[in-house]
């Protein structure tokens, strides 16, 4: 089942470690996601979010949009105020639990491999 919005984003913050504080500005994650979901084995994940190669740097709407849905909605938190520092809150969890989880079905594994992954590419707040 595909996902739309901001879901890949929840499924993926939702499976960092618990309590995980990452530094980032929106053109580098855009970019670890769009170096990651260019594997093959991500094909399946990335269908909902297609990416600009015009420019410098790779862009994507969809995944913009979705960063700014999580931060407007509080469910990942800005910790300072250079805007580069983000922490994923409980609810984000629980939003992931009750709505996303279910959709995702056998692509769980998948979702936390990116999640490994992502999270080692983004560097840890101290």
């Amino acid at each position: 089942m595909p996902l739309y919005g901001d879901e890949l984003l929840t499924a993926v913050f939702a499976n960092f470690r618990k309590d995980a504080k990452f530094k980032t500005t929106e053109g580098t994650l855009v970019s670890i996601f769009y170096e990651l979901l260019q594997q093959p084995e991500y094909s399946s994940l990335a269908q909902e979010y297609p990416f600009d190669k015009d420019g410098i740097d790779p862009r994507s709407k969809a995944l913009s949009d979705a960063f700014d849905s999580l931060q407007q909605s509080r469910l990942i938190g800005r910790l300072n105020p250079d805007l580069v520092v983000y922490s994923i809150n409980e609810a984000l969890m629980l939003r992931y639990k009750k709505y996303i989880a279910p959709k995702i079905g056998d692509q769980e594994s998948l979702i936390k491999q990116l999640a490994q992954q992502v999270e080692s590419k983004l560097p840890t707040a101290s």
